[in-house]
């Protein structure tokens, strides 16, 4: 019974070798933004807390076409990296206002 649990043991954790990331470089760039993205500033309007970045980033986030999103609640600025093909900065806007009655505008779409 030994023998069958050191080897269940042993066949786990080969499995589990063989689909770890080599050296973590799957994860080290998993919220790195590609170099194909754009990047757009948004002034974001209406939040009252910290909290209330959290949600708008994690809106920005769920958008189909968004790589990464960051939001300052100090500053009321939204940065966001996406893909052109998938989402415009239009509809990030539109996300806020729909979903959390935040108004947003452009105030600067980064060149790259």
């Amino acid at each position: 019974m030994k023998g069958l649990f050191a080897f269940a043991i042993l066949t786990s954790m080969a499995g589990a070798a063989a689909i770890a990331p080599v050296n973590g470089a799957a994860t080290q760039n998993a919220s790195v933004p590609d170099q194909a993205t754009d990047t757009v500033r948004l002034k974001v309007e209406g939040m009252t807390c910290g909290g209330c970045a959290i949600s708008a980033r994690m809106v920005l986030q769920r958008l189909d076409g968004v790589t990464k999103a960051e939001v300052d609640y100090d500053t009321k600025v939204a940065i966001v990296h996406y893909d052109s093909a998938k989402v415009s900065p239009q509809q990030m806007i539109e996300a806020l206002k729909t979903k959390l009655k935040y108004t947003a505008a452009v105030i600067k779409k980064v060149e790259q």
